[in-house]
């Protein structure tokens, strides 16, 4: 939704401004946020757990970080191909 949010104020501001306006991104999945929490966390051996692997774990790759997926979320099953969790977690048991 932010991302969203955030294409839409860019093309809004683009033609009211008559140049193109871009936001930086911060979010899921842009490098940018996992390399904020290494550097406030002082490691870089984090592991991130999400539930979506075109954010979650994608994002945690790019920034070098292991990703876990959890089942019970939004993508309930690893698929064969693309992005690939670290760890698949069924429950928290």
């Amino acid at each position: 939704a932010a991302g969203s949010l955030a294409r839409m104020l860019e093309e809004g501001a683009s033609r009211r401004l008559g140049f193109e306006v871009r936001c930086t991104r911060l979010g899921k999945p842009q490098p940018r946020i996992f390399e904020a929490a290494k550097k406030r966390m002082g490691t870089d051996r984090l592991v991130m757990f999400g539930d979506q692997l075109a954010t979650d774990i994608a994002g945690a790759h790019s920034a070098g970080l292991a990703g876990a997926l959890v089942s019970w979320g939004i993508t309930p099953s690893v698929p064969a191909d693309g992005v690939q969790p670290d760890y698949w977690l069924e429950s928290w048991r």
